[in-house]
């Protein structure tokens, strides 16, 4: 399937890794590339206000791990999120989004028809550079269909000024993934919204106990559960403790050596 190079900025390139596609010739990319095929972004800084990564059956990836940088960062405490659409609500098979870093962005779900997981997001970190509002659409948002979306191998930071649900429509679900929830003191309430499996994942959270609404345990297997609403028990295999992250403010979810997640997961 066909591979082409994208790079941050504006101008005229012909798509190969010597002469990558500038991100203005987006749409020529992803015509290029196709059904079945890989858009490679370089290393760089991508500044955008909003995205649209919608084409039927393409890769979106990093060519190296966190090396394309999709930042949309705001300039004040709660200020809108900024907003990137994953897949289209016409296609039948979803899109793959792998190994991006994005900075104060949330993805929204669009939905093909066919069966499956809708889309993927591997390997990627989202976080927030300041307390953000959401909307009313989530965390994640998904907007239209059944089909469930994946998160593998992922670390998930939200900093939440204003919002009323994580993981919002749609089916979520969440494997080798860790979701940081950071909230700030406006908000007074949040649902925790579809997860429908979770497994060798983590969830944390600064919330003392009144502002999160819902238990998630139950979808969980090998996972570790902190601060999360009523989340206390259940599920297969859980941890119900602090999973001792590096920095969990300012978003290093690594885990520290005496963490009581390591080894704890399972590999079936």
């Amino acid at each position: 399937m066909p591979t082409v190079y994208i790079k941050p900025g504006t101008g005229l390139g012909s798509g190969t890794l010597a002469d990558p596609y500038f991100y203005d010739q987006l749409g020529t990319a992803e015509t290029t590339a196709g059904s079945g095929g890989t858009i490679l972004f370089t290393d760089g800084t991508y500044s955008l206000t909003s995205a649209s990564w919608a084409v039927d059956d393409l890769t979106y990836k990093s060519l190296n791990q966190s090396g394309a940088i999709i930042d949309g960062t705001v300039s004040s405490l709660g200020d809108a999120v900024r907003n990137l659409n994953q897949g289209s609500t016409t296609g039948t098979i979803g899109t793959i989004i792998d190994g991006f870093k994005f900075i104060d962005f949330k993805i929204n779900q669009r939905y093909p028809n066919g069966a499956g997981y809708a889309n993927q997001i591997l390997n990627c970190d989202v976080s927030c550079s300041t307390y953000l509002a959401f909307g009313n659409q989530g965390l994640m948002g998904g907007y239209w269909g059944v089909n469930t979306v994946k998160f593998d191998r992922c670390s998930l930071h939200f900093k939440v000024h204003t919002g009323t649900t994580v993981f919002y429509d749609g089916k979520f679900e969440l494997e080798r993934t860790t979701v940081g929830l950071d909230l700030h003191s406006n908000v007074t309430a949040i649902g925790i919204g579809n997860v429908t499996v979770a497994k060798n994942t983590i969830f944390k959270s600064n919330d003392s106990g009144s502002v999160i609404s819902g238990n998630i345990a139950s979808a969980c297997n090998n996972c570790c559960i902190d601060n999360w609403g009523t989340t206390t028990s259940g599920g297969t295999n859980n941890i119900f403790q602090d999973p001792q992250l590096v920095d969990f403010v300012n978003g290093d979810l690594r885990l520290r050596p005496g963490s009581p997640c390591i080894g704890a997961g399972t590999a079936s």
